[in-house]
């Protein structure tokens, strides 16, 4: 994964009050408007392209109004501007907005079975589909999201452009920069700045796209449950040449309005829920109706906002194909990755081997390295000098340091992509120290591997707290300070190599203690004994003691050939049932199906599961 800077946009601004009980004392405007008003104040050919624009649009509607079953496919890179905080947010919030961002725009909203009866007939698909980037500009595997380090991330506006290359804002990637917290113009302490973006004629190819808050990104992890995730939606709308539904209050023009036929006017913005239904302009065209508070256009909450209509459709897809064309062109698609994609060779070859020791105290590593730490960094991986395996340094993370009401936060931290194939085998070694808090708290440490740029990851390790100690059980947190205090781990990834493979770590904190990982070797070479995942676990035999009957009950880790026998102490036989081929799971056996209904006598007896090539053995006693 490459490391860039970046940069944000200029353009409009979305806003919202606080408490809605200070909307009717506190009114303040959009900064759309503000913004806009000043880009033509500058450039006062921008309002010459608007209007004719939007003559081009209306001509498009009246022309045809109608879904032309294309689907086009907009490929988007987010660009996280963090100073290792809470802003840094997980790829799994960002593909959440992503799951909402199409769901929106295909009409595949949950909610739409809400959309209020008058309005349901003008529901939109505006057949538009976002997909991650899968290249960068330079053609290297990429998942899709940039992460850069600036202290622009508090305070945003347009002064952090010049972060951004020039070859991500060359019309081949649809931006969205996250960051902390955007500048408030308007100067009211009322209103807060969740994101804005750019009308595609107001400004530069260059600077287009969304800027938002980071905890407006989604509705996992970090983010407000607010809107739903649907800021983002709202801003895209921006892009793609809509205005607010209440833009120029209750003018009934389609040049004073929002420039759309089947949006009624509103006077002003709406907050807060949909119920209680508000009418606040009578001048609607086609006869009065009451405000449209479900448009994504409005500032309405995300769980009631549910809809795009026909016209915006119609809107939406003039400015596609006036200002937009390049970015879901066949040609683009393909060198963005996103549609008949080839996955690029890595030009890195093995091994790869990194023992932390030439990198300093904290977040930073190798430049083709990636942290990723949801929460922020202040509980997440980091480069430490407080323990190693050899040397001095290692990679840790100080979990045992998690507030008591977290719990199940995520950290993965992604190797570089390297070209395996010129290895025969492949094999991912590391060292690990950790210890749990107490028995009852339990962490995991995962390891995936993927051969196509991160679109698809395969768990090759999946290890809870029992199997990853390395010292005894330590309430206080736990520091390695003997090479006693470590263990070895060899997982085999020969099955996934080809000319471009990165590995991922990932640890979920359950209020366990720090894990510290060393010496990590990734290469032909198998440093230790490789570590074979047992294929089933947590075996129960009951009652035990038994006088007659017992079940005996076990977790199958992956689908598996099951097959139960009973022994005698002399090593004899007693019975045995082939219960052929079982899913993962939860799964049983009784005593008696295994012999068969036959009457054992007193003794103790063994009973082997036997699941591929692993095997578990548990002792029963038979006692009358």
């Amino acid at each position: 994964m490459m490391k860039y800077t970046l940069t944000l946009f200029s353009a409009l601004t979305f806003t919202v009050t606080s408490l809605l009980a200070q909307e009717a004392k506190n009114p303040h405007r959009c900064l759309t408007d503000h913004v806009y008003e000043q880009q033509v104040a500058a450039n006062p050919a921008i309002k010459l392209e608007e209007e004719r624009f939007t003559k081009e649009a209306l001509a498009n509607a009246n022309v045809k109004s109608k879904s032309n079953g294309t689907v086009r496919i907009i490929p988007v890179v987010f660009h996280v501007i963090h100073v290792n905080g809470r802003e840094n947010i997980s790829k799994e919030q960002i593909d959440d907005q992503m799951r909402i961002l199409n769901e929106d725009f295909r009409l595949l909203n949950p909610n739409k079975t809400s959309i209020d009866p008058m309005f349901a007939p003008l529901a939109a698909d505006c057949e538009i589909e976002f997909r991650l980037a899968n290249r960068d500009p330079s053609g290297n595997c990429f998942d899709g999201v940039n992460r850069v380090y600036s202290t622009l991330s508090t305070n945003a506006s347009d002064n952090v452009k010049s972060l951004v290359p020039s070859n991500w804002r060359n019309g081949k990637y649809f931006n969205i920069f996250v960051v902390a917290q955007i500048e408030d113009r308007d100067n009211d302490p009322n209103t807060t700045t969740l994101g804005y973006a750019q009308f595609p004629w107001s400004g530069a190819g260059s600077t287009r796209g969304v800027v938002i808050r980071a905890d407006y990104v989604g509705t996992i992890g970090t983010s407000s449950k607010a809107k739903g995730g649907r800021t983002l939606t709202h801003e895209v709308g921006h892009c793609f040449s809509l205005f607010h539904t209440f833009q120029d209050g209750c003018s009934s023009s389609f040049q004073g309005g929002d420039a759309v036929g089947d949006t009624p006017p509103a006077a002003d913005q709406n907050f807060g829920s949909c119920s209680p239904s508000r009418n606040t302009c009578t001048n609607d065209p086609g006869g009065d109706k009451p405000d449209m508070l479900q448009n994504y256009m409005d500032y309405t909450d995300g769980d009631c906002q549910a809809l795009f209509t026909i016209g915006q459709r119609d809107r939406m897809n003039t400015s596609l194909s006036t200002y937009y064309a390049t970015l879901y062109s066949a040609s683009n698609l393909t060198a963005t990755g996103v549609q008949g994609y080839t996955v690029p060779a890595s030009t890195a070859i093995p091994p790869v081997n990194e023992g932390f020791e030439s990198l300093a105290n904290g977040f930073n590593l190798t430049s083709n390295w990636e942290l990723e730490n949801l929460g922020g960094n202040a509980y997440g991986w980091r480069v430490t000098d407080s323990a190693s395996y050899n040397g001095l340094k290692c990679i840790y993370l100080p979990s045992f340091y998690h507030p008591s009401s977290w719990t199940r936060y995520t950290y993965n931290f992604y190797t570089p992509s390297t070209n395996y194939s010129v290895v025969n085998n492949l094999y991912f070694n590391f060292n690990v120290a950790y210890t749990q808090r107490t028995a009852s708290f339990s962490d995991t440490l995962s390891v995936y591997v993927s051969n196509n740029c991160g679109l698809t990851w395969v768990n090759i390790l999946r290890v809870g707290s029992g199997q990853l100690n390395t010292s005894a059980i330590q309430t206080s947190a736990f520091y390695p300070t003997s090479k006693s205090q470590w263990k070895s781990f060899t997982l085999n990834a020969t099955p996934y190599k080809t000319n471009n493979v990165m590995f991922r770590v990932e640890f979920t904190y359950q209020r366990g203690n720090n894990i510290f990982i060393d010496d990590i070797n990734i290469g032909n070479v198998k440093v230790g004994t490789e570590f074979v995942e047992p294929l089933l676990n947590n075996v129960q035999v009951f009652p035990n003691p038994t006088a007659g009957d017992a079940e005996v009950h076990y977790n199958l880790i992956s689908q598996q050939n099951v097959k139960a026998v009973v022994y005698n102490m002399t090593g004899i036989e007693v019975g045995n049932i082939d219960l052929g081929n079982q899913q993962p799971g939860k799964q049983g056996v009784k005593l008696s199906d295994i012999i068969h209904g036959a009457v054992l006598p007193e003794g103790v007896y063994l009973i082997r599961l036997q699941a591929g090539a692993q095997q578990h053995i548990s002792k029963l006693l038979i006692s009358r």
